[in-house]
Order: C-alpha cells, then structure tokens, then sequence
C-alpha cells in the first residue's frame, strides 16, 4: 500500500511539474560562407542544448543521428549576460570537436547576436545569429 502511495505522489509530481519553453538559435556564416549553426536550448537554470546541428566546411555535425551528419554531444555551455559559450565533444567525450562563442547586444525590442564558430583542424568561421 505504501508504495502505492509513494508512486502515485510520483506520478503526480510530474504532471504538475510545468512544460519547459524552448528557444531556438539559428546562425549563418558571416562572409557568405555555407555556414550554418542551429541549436535548440531548453529552459533550465544551466544552459541545455536540446539538439544541435552545425555545417561548415562542407561538413555537418548533429546531436541527432543524422544521414552525412557526424555525431556530436553537448559537453560544456553557459550563458553569463550577454554572452553564450557552448562546446560540442565526440560521442566518447574524449575531445572538444566544435566550440560556438556568442555576443549579444539589445536595444529597445532590437537585438543582434554574433560570434564565432571554431573546429578544429577544419576552420573557423564569423557568425550572425537570430536568438528565438
């Protein structure tokens, strides 16, 4: 009876327990580079990066089993302010495979983000965003 009990005080703590919002990140490389940066965050008081998927240089990376995509895992992201640090690893966690700096200013209801993607041994490239 008593785990009957505990259970049902489990069950109904999570569906009390409000939806989480979404945003999403979209960037394009600067310079008319191929570029392309789309990450989607979820509310949380640490900065958790629900799905990820990155072109550049002719390649692409996901966090989701993707066909031509190399697998990549959310290692390491905060965001301080107007800053967003976000670092993608190997599947094994084993090395920093990509790292996505960002910049963000508002004024008014205008705001720009811009930053950096860096890969290793393949390039970096110069980021305009649009945070949702």
């Amino acid at each position: 009876m008593l785990k009957r009990i505990a259970f049902a005080a489990l069950a109904f703590a999570f569906l009390a327990t409000p939806a989480r919002a979404t945003q999403s990140i979209v960037c394009e490389g600067t310079g008319g580079s191929d570029t392309s940066v789309d990450v989607l965050i979820g509310s949380l008081p640490v900065l958790g990066v629900l799905t990820a998927r990155i072109e550049a240089g002719g390649q692409m990376w996901s966090t989701e089993e993707e066909k031509g995509a190399t697998l990549i895992t959310f290692g390491q992201g905060a965001r301080f302010g107007d800053r967003t640090i976000m670092d993608f690893t190997d599947p094994n966690i084993e090395g920093i495979v990509i790292s996505v700096r960002l910049q963000s200013a508002t004024v008014g209801s205008d705001t720009i983000e811009v930053g950096t993607l860096t890969i290793p041994g393949v390039g970096v490239w110069g980021l305009t965003c649009v945070p949702g």
